[in-house]
């Protein structure tokens, strides 16, 4: 789906929406952000990647490619330099891991067979820290689409990702880790920008690690490398029909985390200028954008969800939710957003069945320091629900067909 056609659907689902906050709108697709990349960017070298690339070609263009397997020229790459993917379908799981790449796309998809069960493209290590991802459809994965772990300063910028993590279709729990189709885990200081992310189980999905003998391994079946997940923008994305879980996900599954950001966390991350639409709307379903903690030691605080377009997902179009004792999920902005008519298929976890906007709700520890302002609600039952969110400052917002505007 292009953005144009991205808006025209924004711009139908919420009615009324735009002549508020025309930002919205018209800044998805004109996002100007600096890409981050290493110094010696000007100096690196190209290796190009074709169907029918082969050992001893001149490798100076798509017509003379010197491989035919992404993973084989990103191994043959020294670190710094660019791997250029010229048309086709890769049917291959890409793995970086150890050098800085700049993986660039020219009309490529990567489409692992469904014998591998594993990310269609993982970006993972210190040694990875700069790399730059742009230009690919990624799809067909059993796993998620594109995986970043235990890394920093990641550019992930107009690639398309879709139809992915088919491992964990259907989903019908709602507290399970499916990893979605494009996940950031334990990472900090990267930009997820200008991307579409469509049709896998979930969207786009923000954690810190799973360390080995913690709750979330229990909890989850896996571990991961351990750490938090701070300061990385994710702006500019279309993430639209993941039908089995939510848009945007900014979960905490480290048990660690509690009052330690450097063992893990969610905090101090960007969601802005994105289009979340239509998310969430089978099996267990799921938010547009959430904020979460699960278990007693999660960590989840500080984030900001600014200017986005958000409507049509099954839970709401916004929830943050506290779970456990010993959890952390202050300071969360939600700011300047246009929502639309959200959780049609009803929020169990707070017991909201009718649709709602934003939903705060805590089953023990009190939520404090929320943001919710500036924000335009239209055709919702409730425009705000809160519990055992005392303080939640709810003002300045403007609301459109809602019965009730604020409930707490």
């Amino acid at each position: 789906m292009t953005f144009a056609r991205s808006r025209k659907l924004a711009a139908g689902r919420l009615g009324h929406v735009g002549a508020v906050t025309g930002l919205v709108l018209s800044g998805v697709s004109a996002t100007t952000v600096a890409v981050a990349t290493p110094a010696a960017a000007s100096s690196w070298s190209t290796l190009y990647v074709s169907p029918t690339g082969h050992s001893g070609a001149s490798d100076r263009s798509c017509d003379t490619a010197g491989h035919s397997a992404i993973s084989a020229a990103v191994q043959a790459a020294s670190s710094g330099a660019t791997v250029r993917v010229c048309a086709g379908v890769y049917d291959e799981a890409v793995v970086v891991d150890d050098k800085v790449i700049r993986l660039v796309g020219d009309g490529a998809t990567i489409a692992p067979p469904a014998t591998l069960d594993t990310a269609g493209l993982t970006i993972e290590g210190d040694g990875a820290s700069g790399s730059i991802v742009t230009g690919f459809t990624i799809t067909g994965a059993q796993q998620e689409g594109l995986l970043v772990q235990h890394t920093s300063r990641i550019t992930i910028s107009h690639n398309r990702v879709t139809d992915n993590d088919l491992a964990c279709q259907p989903q019908v729990n709602p507290g399970l880790d499916c990893g979605e189709g494009l996940h950031l885990r334990a990472v900090s200081h990267s930009r997820v920008l200008d991307n579409e992310v469509s049709h896998n189980t979930g969207g786009i999905h923000i954690t810190d690690g799973v360390p080995a003998g913690s709750i979330g391994q229990s909890a989850f079946g896996y571990t991961s490398p351990a750490g938090p997940t701070f300061d990385n923008l994710i702006e500019g994305n279309s993430v639209i029909a993941n039908l089995w879980d939510c848009g945007i996900s900014l979960p905490s599954h480290n048990s660690t985390a509690f009052g330690d950001p450097a063992s893990g966390g969610v905090y101090d991350n960007t969601i802005t200028k994105n289009l979340v639409l239509d998310n969430g709307t089978s099996g267990g379903g799921g938010a547009g954008i959430l904020v979460a903690t699960p278990f007693p030691g999660t960590a989840a605080y500080d984030n900001t969800i600014t200017h986005n377009v958000i409507a049509g997902n099954g839970h709401s179009g916004v929830a943050i939710h506290s779970h456990a004792p010993a959890q952390d999920v202050h300071g969360n902005v939600i700011e300047f957003n246009e929502i639309g008519r959200n959780n049609a298929i009803g929020d169990n976890s707070a017991g909201v069945t009718q649709t709602a906007g934003v939903i705060v709700f805590s089953a023990v520890v009190p939520v404090t320091g929320t943001v919710v302002t500036h924000n335009h609600f239209v055709d919702d039952y409730f425009g705000i629900w809160l519990s055992n969110a005392p303080g939640t400052d709810t003002s300045h917002n403007s609301y459109l067909v809602v019965d009730v505007p604020v409930k707490s």
